[in-house]
């Protein structure tokens, strides 16, 4: 059993049949798998990464909807026809079987693909967006770090604030971008980039 934490801004409710969450909690920060309570609790601790990255999934699919309405972004292996079929079925207490296998769309591919493994810190300075306003600092930066994996970009923030309209950071970037590079992917994404320059 793999177990992962998440935190709320408001008291968690949910259905008497523990399968929907009630009201409109919001999501604060990451949360955490199971065993990374040990490194929280001891800091210090030394970590054979490698081993402690194979131990969870990388992420999970939530497949209440077949896509997420307003963004298009979905996982494409999965088709919202089955998820309403099996989740039909088994509302009813019937078995699921396997449908035939549909033709699916393989994912999107990063449209810059990284000339390299190279990589380079930036300092960002980008507007906080109407979108933004009522966002607390843990969920912008959790919408930063959206950006960077649905870009299939690694990266690391190294230092973020969030003050008046203006919001900064700095990150570590790796593949081989440019300034000019990755703020033509921030704007693509709707953020709209006061100042991102080589740190």
């Amino acid at each position: 059993m793999l177990k992962f934490y998440l935190f709320f801004d408001a008291p968690l409710k949910v259905s008497s049949d523990r399968k929907a969450v009630q009201g409109n909690p919001r999501m604060v920060g990451d949360g955490f798998w199971l065993e990374q309570q040990d490194l929280i609790d001891n800091p210090g601790r030394l970590v054979d990464w490698e081993e402690y990255n194979q131990g969870h999934p990388d992420f999970v699919w939530m497949p209440i909807n077949g896509f997420e309405t307003g963004n298009g972004y979905r996982n494409p292996m999965l088709l919202g026809r089955h998820v309403e079929a099996i989740s039909r079925a088994l509302a009813a207490g019937a078995p699921v079987s396997p449908s035939p296998a549909d033709p699916v769309t393989p994912p999107p591919q990063p449209s810059h693909p990284h000339p390299s493994d190279q990589s380079s810190e930036f300092k960002v300075v980008i507007l906080r967006t109407d979108e933004m306003s009522n966002l607390s600092e843990s969920a912008i930066l959790a919408k930063i770090n959206e950006f960077f994996v649905r870009a299939g970009i690694a990266a690391s923030i190294l230092d973020f604030q969030a003050s008046g309209m203006s919001i900064r950071f700095e990150a570590e970037v790796s593949g081989g971008f440019t300034a000019d590079s990755l703020k033509s992917l921030l704007t693509e994404s709707g953020f709209k980039v006061l100042n991102l320059e080589n740190k």
